[in-house]
């Protein structure tokens, strides 16, 4: 956000030459709109300007700030794309490209556009921090440690950096001795050798990191929650569940705590762990629309069809643009023998395909329906993903 009032300068600048009263006003909503947290509307004042003849990279990197804030990252990517395609040294636009990337679990393509962020804002904490997370999500803790020292030198009282620096020192030290262990080292020997001394190091270091987080923010719910993320997307279970458990400890009606939970045990096809989870986000957030999407995916693969379509309709509800739920109920549907009424579903949920398995299922659909050519189409397109899923993997 520190960076809209700076882009809304350049933008009022950009629109000099149109009628300036409803530019003006327009641009002074969308500011007034994005400092009071109602970020949907700050998104359609910076629509309306587009719409108005307005067209500057600023303005689509503002809007995509706006999506990516109200949590519709799929959109927000795009204008951020746009942004950049436009004026490639945007700072928030890299760094709003990065939080998108890493929201949508694409901490590798994330990467360049955090490292732009940093080199050409320098003296700012939030593409350190966002860098620390992405390493995390690449199982690279060495440059997380390094992301996350950097920024708790750029600013010591962010509790963030403090305690992304003290966990990241505590996972090495634990790597180099669990490595002692199965190297089945003598308990004298191990204790001697360099490599215990640097996890002696390791350790001190996160000890008095984690002192400091815990003295700047108590709680850190946020720190918590954003480690729990990453370490679900580096495919860590323990890692991240133990990153939600200590945000319950002292807030056991956290909502986001119990959804950050559902989220990493469903990842791990933790069946009655994710129901658990969710069942008590439900209980504190009945319209959470990512807790109910998740519900219906898990009671249709249990083959509940008809207790999961109320989950399903009311996450689009709140949110139309979840794929999962839009997946959800076409299944459903496609249980009831309704491919018509599925195709729709399917079509929304296919843009965010990552494994190749929606389209497959669109693939299917539009062969039952007749529509033979369409079905080829995305058939070749879910074996592209699966390759390049496959190839991810392999990287």
């Amino acid at each position: 956000m520190q960076f809209l009032a700076a882009s809304m300068a350049t933008l009022l600048i950009s629109g000099s030459v149109f009628a300036q009263s409803d530019p003006e006003r327009l641009a002074h909503q969308a500011a007034v709109d994005g400092r009071r947290g109602d970020y949907q509307a700050a998104a359609e004042d910076y629509r309306q300007l587009l719409q108005s003849g307005l067209n500057s990279p600023e303005l689509h990197s503002n809007l995509g700030m706006m999506l990516y804030l109200s949590g519709q990252d799929r959109p927000a990517l795009q204008q951020l794309r746009i942004a950049l395609s436009g004026n490639s040294e945007l700072i928030a636009a890299n760094l709003f490209a990065g939080l998108t990337l890493l929201r949508l679990n694409g901490p590798r393509e994330a990467l360049p556009f955090l490292q732009k962020a940093r080199l050409k804002q320098s003296t700012t904490v939030a593409p350190l921090l966002a860098l620390g997370r992405a390493h995390v999500a690449l199982r690279d803790l060495p440059a997380a440690r390094n992301a996350y020292r950097k920024a708790t030198q750029v600013q010591p009282d962010n509790a963030e950096a403090w305690y992304g620096l003290g966990i990241t020192s505590r996972e090495l030290a634990d790597r180099i001795l669990h490595g002692l262990t199965r190297n089945g080292q003598a308990a004298g020997a191990a204790k001697a050798s360099p490599q215990a001394a640097e996890a002696r190091t390791d350790l001190s270091e996160a000890e008095q990191a984690l002192s400091r987080a815990m003295t700047l923010d108590p709680n850190s719910t946020h720190a918590h929650l954003l480690l729990g993320e990453a370490f679900r997307t580096a495919g860590q279970l323990d890692a991240s569940v133990r990153e939600y458990q200590a945000i319950l400890q002292t807030k056991p009606n956290e909502a986001p705590a119990y959804l950050g939970l559902a989220n990493t045990y469903w990842e791990f096809g933790r069946v009655q762990d994710t129901m658990a989870a969710l069942t008590k986000l439900l209980a504190l957030s009945p319209g959470d629309p990512e807790g109910n999407a998740i519900m219906a995916s898990l009671l249709v693969s249990e083959h509940q069809m008809q207790a999961a379509k109320p989950f399903a309709e009311r996450a689009i509800t709140e949110r139309p643009d979840l794929s999962i739920a839009h997946m959800a109920l076409a299944k459903i549907y496609l249980s009831e023998n309704q491919p018509s009424q599925a195709l729709p579903e399917l079509k929304k949920a296919a843009p965010d395909d990552t494994d190749g398995s929606y389209h497959y299922v669109l693939a299917e659909t539009l062969r039952k329906l007749g529509q033979t050519q369409d079905a080829t189409i995305a058939l070749q397109k879910s074996r592209q993903l699966r390759q390049n899923q496959a190839a991810q993997n392999a990287h």
